[in-house]
């Protein structure tokens, strides 16, 4: 019988919804082998056991994005066994769907047939079934994410090569993984969940896999990360952030040479960064922020990791000078070193931000995307042939950054230009050199050391949103440059002029009408 795949654009093919669902239900009855209608909306209609009761051929049946309600009888047996099933944002109802159990390759093992499974942002309210991991063993995709499933892993290694459960419920310990396919580059996504105890199964991943993808970030985990990063050469993206780990940064996170993201906020690591860390030249992403790591910023961050787009080493204990080396950090968009021990002055090499001194076209957003070729059959030649599929994970890195005044997730890295030194020991005067970076839009000078008159040529920094010079020791006027910046909002306090007295009260200006404000000053303050 001919292979007959159907394709549905994107946008939606037809004007009226209920044209819509009359084609959908023509097209479903001429469907022999492979449904594909991902990205058309069908929002309210609804899908139910009768509309595949001919589907005894299909393979694979993609639903994404469509909005449809799936609405099947409890215990409903589907007459089709697809290997590829893609039900994200479809509305599956509270119930977990234990018609796609049925799905049997082989009865004397009890092995599903399907390989590929995306159920994500269905809305399912429910905990995961006792069978799902017995007849799931070796899947190559599972997606859950974004949904509300409890559950725990089963005391057994979980055969998979990518793995979505992030923003669930699921919870208990960490199990050991193996990632069967030869070659394949896996990916393990837990994120957003209440999983606890130990890390340590990572250190006992099997197979014959590779290990592209990991994150572990805003779960329960505590105790000290294990030294055993050296078995993840291929490792691109890691992210722990927003645990309960403790101890020193691992330095076998050296090894970890095609490592682009590494996030490890909210956590307790103490001691200096490792120097191995410098082996990962690749790194574009690095948050160690909210942590309890100490000594000197180290000079070779500017002297190797030369890539960094983001770096935040806020809420640390790290002391001494910024060392003028990281103005070697030419594609930097965000820098925050705030709420640490900095002190000394501020590198007059800042102008260096090659990123923040022109408008160029900047990266929106670090993403990571893994393409991964799927199974291949074995021909009576012993030659395997070309993939089924080809599965392509994408992972895009959020910078936490403090934005008018909140800690908030932002993706948009391209749109938000910053600096933030905030809460140290800075001394001296801010250099000129600054004002030569004229697409910065944030700047947070705030609780230092700072004195003498405030950049007279600050108002060159044509994008500032934000510039936050509260309690330092300046004096002098302010400057009348402040008057062309229109989009910009001044947060003073304890604002010295000249050398007088402080105003004590909390002012938020807007600079298009900073210069009528100044007018209104009186004389002996001026």
């Amino acid at each position: 019988m001919e292979n007959r795949i159907l394709k549905a654009k994107k946008d939606g093919a037809y004007g009226r919804k209920s044209d819509d669902f009359i084609h959908l239900k023509h097209w479903l009855k001429a469907i022999t082998y492979t449904s594909h209608l991902a990205g058309n909306s069908f929002d309210g209609d609804v899908i139910s056991e009768a509309h595949f009761s001919n589907f005894t051929y299909l393979q694979k049946l993609d639903l994404s994005y469509t909005s449809l309600t799936l609405k099947f009888t409890f215990g409903w047996i589907p007459p089709f066994q697809p290997s590829q099933l893609l039900l994200c944002s479809c509305k599956l109802g509270r119930r977990f769907p234990n018609w796609i159990q049925t799905h049997v390759l082989n009865p004397d093992v009890d092995i599903s047939s399907i390989d590929y499974l995306d159920i994500s942002a269905s809305g399912i309210s429910d905990s995961l079934p006792y069978w799902f991991w017995d007849k799931f063993q070796g899947l190559s995709y599972i997606n859950m994410s974004f949904n509300q499933i409890s559950g725990t892993f089963p005391n057994k290694s979980i055969h998979i090569i990518h793995l979505d459960l992030s923003s669930n419920n699921f919870s208990g310990a960490l199990p050991r993984f193996s990632l069967d396919y030869f070659m394949d580059m896996g990916t393990i996504n837990h994120s957003k969940n209440k999983f606890t105890g130990s890390v340590s199964p990572i250190c006992n991943i099997t197979g014959d896999g590779f290990l592209a993808l990991f994150d572990l970030s805003n779960n329960l985990f505590s105790g000290v990360v294990p030294d055993c990063f050296g078995s993840f050469p291929f490792l691109t993206a890691l992210n722990l952030g927003d645990n309960s780990f403790s101890g020193s940064l691992p330095s076998s996170l050296g090894s970890l040479i095609s490592l682009e993201m590494l996030s490890l906020p909210g956590n307790k690591f103490s001691g200096e960064l490792p120097s191995s860390l410098q082996n990962c030249a690749k790194l574009k992403f690095l948050d160690l922020s909210d942590n309890e790591l100490s000594g000197e910023i180290p000079m070779w961050i500017g002297q190797k990791l030369s890539s960094l787009v983001f770096l935040s080493l806020q809420g640390n204990q790290f002391r001494g000078r910024i060392p003028h080396q990281l103005c070697g950090l030419k594609y930097l968009q965000i820098l925050d070193l705030s709420v640490n021990k900095i002190s000394g002055t501020i590198p007059p090499c800042l102008n260096n931000f090659t990123s923040m001194a022109k408008k160029e076209s900047l990266d929106r957003r670090i993403e990571h995307n893994i393409l991964d070729t799927g199974p291949r059959f074995l021909s009576l030649e012993g030659v395997y042939g070309e993939p089924i599929w080809i599965i392509q994970v994408r992972y895009v890195d959020e910078a936490l950054l403090t934005w008018k005044g909140t800690k908030q997730s932002y993706p948009q890295l391209g749109l938000l230009l910053a600096i933030d030194l905030s809460c140290n020991k800075l001394t001296g005067e801010i250099p000129e050199e600054l004002s030569s970076l004229q697409e910065l839009v944030v700047l947070n000078l705030s609780r230092n050391l700072f004195n003498g008159k405030i950049l007279q040529k600050i108002g060159r920094i044509r994008q500032l949103e934000v510039l936050d010079l509260s309690r330092n020791k300046f004096s002098g006027n302010i400057p009348t440059s402040l008057s062309e910046l229109t989009f910009l909002t001044l947060n003073y306090r304890a604002l010295i002029l000249r050398h007088f007295r402080i105003i004590e009260d909390f002012v938020v200006l807007r600079f298009h009408r900073i210069a009528q404000w100044w007018n209104h000053v009186p004389a002996n303050l001026q």
